[in-house]
């Protein structure tokens, strides 16, 4: 009878203290202005989550890999915010601000950033089409992983874009061991 006792007081009270996280460890992450992202949940040792939806101005890539053979396409979406942007998205003390952000739901980015045609284009080749846009993003969340540090979010909605005639030739990816 103990040891059922112990055990639910452990399934109940762990994963509350892994959200919770220690309070130095909220500390571990800043913005150089107000931000609307607030941390939510350290999950120990490598990733914070934040609550709350924040209005970000930037330029958002949308490069594609198509299907070949038994591989299967995509396109992966990145937020490069501009500098006033990089300023209200928290960032790990000690490093540099944040410099891109990965939509996790790029599909949701493509639907509402481009027309048709563009989509269609977009995946017939491998190319990277660019916009510059107001966009919220939420669900915004830091990890580590392979020792770098990367930052994402979810696409919520657009303000406003406008089309870049030359996107950065922007390395990323995820990170690779």
């Amino acid at each position: 009878m103990k040891r059922s006792t112990w055990i639910l007081a452990a399934a109940l009270l762990v994963p509350g203290l892994l959200m919770a996280g220690d309070p130095a460890d909220r500390a571990r992450f800043s913005s150089p202005s107000p931000s609307a992202l607030k941390p939510a949940g350290f999950v120990a040792p490598n990733e914070m989550h934040f609550s709350g939806t924040a209005e970000v101005t930037g330029v958002i890539e949308m490069t594609s890999t198509p299907a070949h053979g038994k591989r299967a396409g995509g396109v992966r979406v990145v937020l490069i915010p501009d500098a006033q942007s990089r300023k209200r998205l928290p960032h790990a003390v000690g490093e540099h601000e944040v410099e891109e952000v990965w939509i996790r739901n790029g599909d949701r980015a493509v639907a509402e950033l481009l027309a048709p045609a563009e989509r269609k284009a977009l995946a017939a080749r491998a190319q990277t089409i660019a916009r510059r846009a107001t966009i919220t993003i939420g669900a915004y969340r830091s990890a580590v992983d392979c020792d770098t540090r990367s930052y994402e979010a979810e696409f919520v909605s657009a303000k406003g874009h406008s089309v870049v005639t030359s996107p950065a030739k922007h390395e990323g990816g995820p990170p690779r061991c």
